[in-house]
């Protein structure tokens, strides 16, 4: 089991480099694919903050906390839920997001996802 855990972070370690490797080869391609991602993600903070524009809080929520929210919901992988000590959700954040438990947790019984 470890074994494979260490041959998987070498692979990957490997496959990175290469990538690296690849994206130096044409470094006004890196300077491109990181601009239009700051921009798209601008983009989308500032429809979040055009939302609360009005409005401090939002079913409780501020903008700060959507804004973490937000940045965790598209960078992770996985996402684990805990409520009073306890895991109610395990998995990709489409699937947690969607999850009864979760729902009812956090936002309340009489939220529904539509």
């Amino acid at each position: 089991m470890v074994e494979n855990i260490v041959n998987d972070l070498q692979l990957y370690k490997h496959f990175l480099g290469m990538l690296f490797r690849s994206q130096a080869q044409y470094k006004v391609n890196v300077v491109v694919d990181i601009c239009a991602s700051f921009a798209v993600t601008s983009l989308e903070f500032v429809a979040v903050l055009i939302y609360f524009g009005q409005i401090p809080s939002m079913l409780g929520w501020s903008v700060g906390e959507v804004a973490m929210l937000y940045a965790i919901m598209s960078t992770a992988q996985r996402i684990m839920v805990l409520h009073r000590g306890e895991l109610i959700a395990d998995g990709p954040p489409a699937t947690v997001s969607k999850d009864p438990a979760v729902i009812k947790a956090y936002l309340g019984e009489e939220m529904s996802v539509a």
